[in-house]
């Protein structure tokens, strides 16, 4: 994975979770989760989890 996200476009794509990469763009909103986690709702009715060690990402994204 780590290989795979130094090839895609940061500005585009970010690390959730240890097996999960996600386009910014596909994402319509965050929810918090209990446990420090968050979910995020995708265009298309989706929603990953953002796992705790991948939080600071996603808050940085969308302050």
């Amino acid at each position: 994975m780590t290989e795979l996200i130094a090839k895609l476009d940061d500005s585009l794509f970010v690390r959730i979770h240890r097996s999960t990469i996600v386009n910014i763009e596909r994402v319509v909103s965050v929810s918090p989760l209990q446990k420090g986690g968050n979910l995020l709702h995708l265009k298309g009715g989706e929603e990953l989890k953002v796992s705790r060690n991948y939080r600071e990402a996603i808050r940085n994204l969308f302050q």
